[in-house]
């Protein structure tokens, strides 16, 4: 009798067990439904100082020159949305430019810096921006890379990332694919550059993963 009662007790337990890992794994679910996946966390967080964000591509073309000041915009947009440190509006450094480019070309890092009241700069080397289209332009595809740093001001020395000088690269793709009505290799560039300055500004606050079917990659 008492070896039945035991028998009873452990085959109790398992079912309590069972359904309260079923429930924990319900309420996950649910959780996971109402929230979404969890948040992805920030490479870096600048400390709270003005910022300036800084993007270039050597050797390159006027139209790619454009490119880098709208990522720049974009980036700044996005920090400041996202309360990243100080943003430096990036207009004060294409007025420097401006003003005097071959002083401007001759300047380091940390000296456009200091020469708009940054005090960490983050540097994006432009990598590559491009728009391909075959097929006559009824096929379009656009690729963009990126490396990444941030830069002290007063020392000129690397904040982050610590283990590679060359900096952190991030992409953003277009895949190839027909190109609807009204897709130009404009709206196409314009796609692109957002992108890319999405993936940058990404480095640097929490973000929330998109839950689902992946968008056209064309907006």
């Amino acid at each position: 009798m008492q070896h039945l009662k035991s028998i009873f007790m452990t085959v109790a337990l398992l079912v309590a067990f069972t359904c309260a890992t079923g429930c924990i794994k319900a309420g996950g679910v649910i959780a996971y439904k109402i929230m979404g996946p969890p948040k992805v966390p920030a490479l870096y967080d600048p400390p709270k100082e003005p910022l300036l964000v800084m993007v270039e591509r050597y050797n390159s073309p006027a139209s790619t020159s454009m490119d880098c000041q709208t990522i720049a915009r974009e980036i700044y947009r996005d920090l400041v949305a996202h309360d990243v440190a100080q943003p430096i509006d990036p207009v004060l450094m294409f007025d420097l430019e401006s003003s005097n480019s071959e002083k401007f070309s001759k300047m380091t890092i940390s000296q456009i810096g200091a020469a708009v009241t940054a005090k960490q700069v983050i540097y994006i080397r432009l990598t590559s921006h491009t728009v391909n289209s075959v097929d006559g332009g009824s096929m379009i595809s656009g690729n963009a890379t990126a490396m990444v740093k941030v830069i002290d001001v007063a020392t000129g020395e690397l904040r982050w990332p610590t283990e590679s000088a060359a900096g952190y690269p991030v992409k953003a793709e277009i895949p190839m694919q027909v190109a609807r009505r009204g897709m130009t290799p404009d709206l196409v560039n314009a796609s692109l550059t957002r992108q890319i300055a999405t993936a940058v500004g990404k480095l640097f606050y929490a973000w929330q993963p998109e839950d689902g079917a992946p968008r056209d990659a064309v907006e």
